[in-house]
């Protein structure tokens, strides 16, 4: 906390001493350079082109600015005289306007619409196109273009979030942001029926535009998921006429994955319809070594497993946008799918005690199928004022989930060879839960000034969940199966929160500020129906929001924030009724269990390179009622116990290097190096934790464009090993390949992909209490080698400009 309110301090005082240096205020009326940027091909404004205002003759820099969402830009406090201005942006020829004058017949001197053409370079016989980034920092988040990314072609939006700062990627596929699974997930801004890593495994990457990482979201969003929001614009097209994408892929091992996305569009209707289907079976191994010490006697648990697991999904989507009139929209859309993930695990066991009591081999054979249907509808209307930024919007959501969980487990005795089995265990579990969602939300924007404005909003939402759990043995005598009574449970679950926001932005000697402050009323209740007990919980919370941005010069920026983020229990969390994974491991809730909060710190600067840029991002996160997985051996029923427990606090603290570059024409280099220190503190299963690591992880992407056809990408990650509250997490590293190739004019692209190739991606995790030691090693199937064709209607065009969320500074950034 010492060094980042240190490094506030200093940001404070750097920025109140530029301000002290500047001319100090006339009677003189300033002028203004006003101007609105498109591309020159589709006519679209360009958002974040850098402006920048030279004096003549002398070629001095005088300032400069970048354009808003609109492409309009407009550049204040300039005294009279003689200037030119270059327009420049990264994939496009900049532009030089040599002659803009401001004397006192013209104060306001308008630039016009100023048109940038995307940047062709012949090098020999070698041409380039050049292309958006691949990664693209803005005011408040990471912009991650999807497209770009070739190793993610047939894959997931967890495959094309892997090698990102800020993020990690585990063997299983599973995304922390900071070193966090907690993130709320939207779907073109709106929330989604599937939550976190279900969401990001499920969507398939080529039937998404950009990914948008947000580490310290305004007030404005739900405070929901301790490490931000990943938003997923999904490609939709704006052409007048008919147009398309069609994406398939073929893997290793039967993989396969398909979607497509249709437009038609009229002057006053957007219509889009599409569908997708993935079928992506992996074939990992894992190994468990266990030991748990009672008095004087050590048992060992030895377990090795072959895994068929994988996720298998539909859905289909569809809407429409009605345009009433030039300043009124309504967007009417909806999907429904299936998600689902499946584990069928094939593990050979040796248990035997020191001294010797026991020595026994066990052939087990589970399966896990976890799966359901769900849908969601969406409703926006949009409208703005006469005056300019006057804006309302009213959105409802509604979105339902229908699933289950079922188990099926058969333990055999054995010899140690495992040549001969006998069946002495057949039991299965069945969990079923349904879950709707409505939401409703009105947000307001007012502008007071041309450089300030308040946004105000309301949301409403309600959650409700019915969950049923059922154990069955098989009873040979009967040949049938019999329910067990004692371990049948049902429960009901609702979560209702109030909550309203209010942000004030505006500019105070070229820093550019917001502040907010978002507050809620929850009320939850968990009604345990089998125990008849009830667990009901109501608070209020504030959570205030800070963030500024000064640009340094038209190529530099520095930017702060903070944000206080909440993780709500989930229900199956707090459901204290004990559910069993096999004859091993019991799986209890918490009902206990409180909210985690967190602090979320940021301090970054940004540079822009000719040749690409460069950026710094300090961060610093205290979590308080941080939850844990806590590991508790029952000497009474020789079972594990996990069950989610709140620790005092973690916090972690770290800085993030990145760079993008391109040395040459046909090469482009990402690197991002992130450090940071990792601690953790409390009481956990009765014993006292304190934990601290410093831990690190590292990115590195080269792109090689042949021709305007060709392009090779070659990319790799390192993640150090990292500590939990009761263990170690092993290091993990991996690279992957991709080439792709277009023809018939770019309409088709054929992409050939190899994930993994030196087969690295493993994992290994150690944890130890008082009384159980467990060592668990996880391998990932490798290399996965994916052949994948993309085809194009009518030249479908992705989108330059971002939907979804948008920043609420009004400005700064390099991007």
């Amino acid at each position: 906390m010492k060094t980042l309110f240190t490094l506030l301090a200093c940001f404070t005082l750097v920025t109140g001493t530029l301000s002290a240096q500047l001319p100090k205020p006339t009677t003189d009326i300033k002028g203004i350079i006003t101007g609105i940027v498109i591309d020159n091909a589709d006519k679209k404004p360009i958002e974040y082109a850098n402006v920048a205002v030279y004096s003549l003759p002398d070629s001095v820099l005088v300032t400069g600015t970048i354009t808003e969402t609109t492409g309009k830009f407009e550049i204040s406090g300039l005294s009279d005289g003689s200037y030119y201005i270059i327009v420049n942006y990264i994939g496009y020829n900049r532009v030089t306007i040599p002659s803009v004058k401001i004397d006192k017949e013209n104060k306001r001197p308008d630039c016009g619409t100023i048109s940038l053409k995307e940047n062709n370079l012949e090098v020999g016989e070698v041409v380039v196109s050049a292309e958006k980034s691949e990664l693209q920092y803005k005011v408040d988040k990471k912009v991650i273009n999807v497209s770009k990314k070739l190793s993610a072609v047939g894959g997931t939006v967890a495959n094309a979030l892997e090698n990102t700062p800020s993020v990690q990627v585990d063997a299983e596929g599973n995304v922390s942001i900071r070193g966090s699974q907690n993130f709320t997930v939207l779907i073109d801004g709106k929330p989604s029926a599937l939550k976190g890593n279900d969401a990001l495994k499920q969507i398939p990457a080529s039937a998404v535009e950009n990914v948008e990482v947000i580490t310290n979201p305004s007030a404005k969003y739900d405070p929901d998921g301790t490490s931000g929001i990943v938003n997923i614009i999904m490609k939709k097209e704006y052409k007048t006429g008919t147009s398309g994408i069609i994406n398939a892929s073929a893997g290793t091992r039967n993989k396969y994955s398909g979607d497509f996305t249709l437009n038609y569009r009229t002057d006053k209707v957007n219509y889009f319809f599409g569908g997708n289907y993935g079928n992506r079976p992996m074939y990992p191994k894992s190994f468990n070594e266990s030991r748990v010490t009672k008095n004087d006697t050590i048992s060992y648990v030895l377990q090795s497993a072959d895994r068929l697991q994988g996720m298998n999904s539909y859905a289909i989507k569809g809407g429409m946008d009605y345009y009433i009139s030039q300043k009124t929209t309504l967007s009417v859309s909806g999907d429904y799918g299936y998600w689902g993930f499946f584990m069928n695990m094939d593990s050979k066991t040796h248990e035997y005690s020191l001294p010797v009591t026991s020595d026994i081999y066990f052939f087990n054979t589970s399966k896990m199928d976890i799966g359901g249907q769900y849908y969601n509808i969406n409703a926006t209307y949009d409208t703005e004022f006469a005056k300019k930024g006057h804006k309302l919007t009213a959105t409802a959501t509604f979105s339902d989930w229908n699933g289950h969980q079922d188990n099926n487990i058969n333990i055999q005795e054995s010899v140690f060879d495992f040549s001969t089995l006998n069946s002495i265990d057949f039991s299965k579990t069945l969990q079923n839960s349904h879950t709707t969602d409505y939401r409703a939300k009105l947000d307001y924007v007012y502008p007071i000034s041309e450089k300030s404005k308040i946004e105000a909003g309301y949301q409403g939402r309600y959650e409700l969940l019915l969950g049923e759990y059922n154990k069955f043995t098989y009873d040979n005598s009967i040949t049938d199966w019999v329910e067990n009574t004692e371990s049948a449970n049902n429960f009901e679950f609702y979560r209702n929160i109030q909550a309203a926001y209010a942000n004030y932005s505006g500019e105070i000697s070229k820093v550019q500020f917001q502040l907010g402050l978002r507050g809620e009323y929850s009320d939850r209740n968990l009604n345990q129906i089998t125990t008849n007990t009830q667990y009901p919980v109501n608070r209020i919370d504030l959570f205030p929001t800070f963030h500024a941005s000064y640009s340094i010069t038209p190529q530099q920026s520095i930017q702060a924030s903070y944000s206080k983020r909440v993780n709500r229990p989930q229900p199956w969390n707090l459901n204290p009724f004990p559910m069993y994974s096999d004859n091993y491991i019991v799986q209890t809730g918490n009902p206990l269990l409180l909210p985690e909060f967190t602090d979320s710190y940021e301090l970054n600067y940004m540079r822009y390179l000719k040749m690409g840029f460069i950026s710094a991002e300090t961060y610093y996160k205290q979590t308080n009622n941080a939850y844990s997985q806590t590991l508790n051996y029952n000497s009474n029923d020789d079972k594990v116990y996990i069950s989610t427990d709140n620790l005092d606090k973690n916090f972690s603290y770290g800085i993030e290097l990145s760079g993008n570059l391109k040395p040459a024409a046909w090469v482009n280099i990402y690197a991002s190096a992130n450090l940071y220190s990792y601690n953790v503190s409390g009481n956990i299963v009765s014993e006292n934790i304190k934990t601290q690591s410093l831990n690190s992880d590292f990115v590195l992407n080269t792109t090689f464009t042949l021709k305007q056809v060709n392009r090779l990408q070659l990319s790799g990650f390192y993640n150090a090993p990292k500590v939990t509250s009761q263990g170690l997490q092993s290091e993990m590293f991996g690279i992957n390949f991709s080439a792709s190739r277009d023809f018939f004019k770019r309409q088709l692209t054929v992409v050939l992909s190899a994930r993994d190739i030196f087969q690295t991606m493993k994992y290994q995790f150690e944890a130890t209490t008082p009384d159980l030691h467990t060592n668990f090693r996880f391998e990932m199937e490798s290399p996965v080698i994916m052949l994948s064709l993309s085809y194009k209607i009518n030249n479908y065009k992705q989108r330059k400009q971002d939907e979804g969320i948008q920043n609420n500074m009004g400005g700064g950034g390099i991007m």
